[in-house]
């Protein structure tokens, strides 16, 4: 299949993408490091996230082998609510939610896959729990099985897994980081990081899953844009085995994307 097709070691391994995926070897690969000298200012530019505060019921949470993904179904939208990002910073085009993928690794200092000025980020352990991850922890065991899926049995809301301050971000154009690196994705980064819970942390680092993450690729995007406010060596185990697990962000995937540059907005 296509997800046997290509991994982050091996044969099939990073380094080989491009053999089988040609985007894979593009211009405007990501992920990138993001080099805040460089970046321009454009304080003009805004993002808006519509519906993102509304209830989702019924959400597909999946295995696919290389991430854990949300989704939404056809018994999400039965409530009729979709939720979309839109505004100045993606060119007043309307993009639709379609999936949120989870990532992490068992370093501290690691596990996101973008970096901002040669470091990268890792969730915030704290004593504090955060009920807005409870959904998903709950039900990561049920599917340690490659490809498997379950629904979610209690609502999401889309605003309780982004950062609280959503006023800064970066954006800029790249690519899939994953086969086969379609370079046709606009990148929107949060530079804050989510909160977590030490007992919740735990459950992440039972579940028994391959390193998930693509190395930086260069920073040789044509421009780079900035407000002027602040902004797998892999190791198989069977399931039994405890993966040590530190980091964990979010990717959120856009359905229609074009860009080419780094760009950092005031909301």
């Amino acid at each position: 299949t296509f997800l046997d097709s290509w991994n982050y070691w091996g044969k099939n391994g990073e380094k080989h993408w491009s053999q089988k995926f040609r985007d894979c070897k593009g211009p405007f690969q990501s992920p990138i490091n993001i080099e805040t000298e460089k970046i321009l200012h454009l304080p003009d530019l805004q993002l808006s996230f519509i519906n993102y505060d509304q209830q989702l019921f019924s959400l597909k949470m999946t295995n696919n082998g290389h991430g854990i993904i949300l989704e939404p179904t056809l018994r999400t939208y039965a409530n009729g609510v979709e939720c979309f990002i839109g505004g100045s910073a993606v060119n007043y085009d309307i993009y639709q939610f379609l999936q949120f993928h989870f990532h992490w690794r068992n370093s501290h200092s690691n596990g996101s896959e973008h970096a901002i000025d040669g470091k990268k980020f890792s969730m915030e352990e704290t004593n504090q729990h955060n009920p807005y991850l409870d959904p998903i922890i709950e039900h990561i065991n049920q599917i340690e099985e490659v490809h498997r899926s379950i629904h979610l049995n209690r609502p999401i809301q889309l605003t309780n897994l982004l950062p609280n301050d959503l006023e800064y971000f970066y954006r800029y154009y790249g690519s899939y980081t994953t086969p086969g690196c379609q370079e046709t994705v606009t990148w929107i980064i949060f530079p804050q990081p989510l909160n977590i819970g030490y007992k919740q942390m735990d459950k992440f680092r039972q579940f028994l899953f391959n390193s998930l993450h693509r190395s930086d690729s260069d920073s040789n995007h044509n421009h780079h844009h900035h407000h002027h406010h602040q902004h797998q060596q892999h190791q198989r185990r069977r399931r039994k085995k405890k993966r040590k697990i530190k980091k964990k962000m979010m990717k959120m995937r856009l359905m229609k994307v074009k860009l080419v540059s780094i760009e950092k907005f005031k909301i």
